[in-house]
């Protein structure tokens, strides 16, 4: 790959860049049983190709890395090669994949929106489908974990991959409880597994399915606003079975959800958009497990 010198500057190739070249590109049909040392013998000029690619998302920021592998999988070749260092032979880590329980109020966000709507509307009843048994499954018993749909993935048993809504709808409704996660372990920094997590996504789906946030954002809408949106919405129903664990359900939950807004801490400046939606590829953990690039 020749780049001109602003380009070069900042060690990346466009998403037309990649397209246009590796339509030139011969690649072997049996390249993904191939190693890397094989490879190299057997058709260096793809290896070569792939380690640009790999170099671009790794270099570029995490919000350019995603639009490029957003915009690269529309192409199958390029996407098939973005695979073989997703749980492809040419993977250089290994992670470690499984279940864990952790209090919400240790999780650290890897996106700074969390929409309002989203997170009450399954407390208060103001959601189509409200159902409030819900409310008591966040008082479950701590050893097993509260589970809303699905676990949440985590990261280091610290930073929340996927799964920030049921996440913060756990919080304000028992801000004690435990929850209970896919947690993934590895020796590599949150945005580099998000990265990671991306390109597997696309590698596998050809689709990040990137998702906007809903709503006002708990974390920018002023205090009273909050306030406001709890009273004018909770339905009696949802009152009834808040009753149970608080004495004054609407200036408790309000309290819970400042709690969550002032107490929480942020690791990344990252809108909802370009965080992974893990559920809709369904062999991304087998792949992380079998291991990936590191980005």
């Amino acid at each position: 790959m020749i780049y001109n010198s602003f380009r070069s500057y900042l060690y990346e190739m466009t998403a037309r860049d990649a397209i246009a070249d590796i339509k030139k590109l011969k690649i072997p049909k049996d390249i993904s049983k191939l190693s890397r040392s094989q490879a190299q013998q057997k058709c260096p000029e793809v290896l070569k190709f792939y380690d640009e690619l790999i170099d671009t998302i790794r270099k570029s920021s995490y919000t350019k890395s995603i639009d490029f592998i957003d915009d690269i999988i529309k192409e199958p070749k390029l996407k098939f090669l973005l695979s073989l260092g997703f749980g492809g032979n040419f993977a250089s880590l290994n992670l470690n994949i499984n279940q864990a329980v952790l209090p919400v109020q240790t999780l650290v966000p890897t996106q700074n929106e969390i929409g309002l709507g989203e997170s009450l509307d399954f407390i208060i009843g103001a959601a189509k489908n409200f159902k409030p048994a819900n409310i008591d499954v966040c008082f479950d018993d701590e050893k097993t974990g509260v589970i809303i749909k699905r676990p949440i993935v985590t990261f280091n048993h610290n930073f929340i991959v996927d799964g920030h809504h049921r996440w913060s709808q756990i919080y304000i409704t028992n801000p004690n409880a435990n929850i209970k996660v896919i947690n993934i372990t590895g020796h590599l920094t949150v945005i580099a597994l998000l990265k990671a997590i991306q390109s597997t996504i696309g590698s596998n789906t050809g689709n990040l399915n990137l998702k906007k946030v809903q709503g006002k954002n708990i974390f920018k809408i002023s205090d009273n606003s909050i306030n406001k949106y709890i009273k004018n919405n909770i339905t009696e129903t949802a009152i009834e079975h808040l009753d149970k664990y608080y004495t004054e359900p609407v200036e408790d939950l309000y309290q819970n959800v400042l709690q969550l807004k002032y107490n929480t801490p942020h690791v990344s400046s990252f809108d909802r958009e370009y965080m992974p939606q893990t559920s809709k590829d369904t062999d991304l953990f087998k792949d992380l497990d079998n291991g990936i690039e590191t980005l």
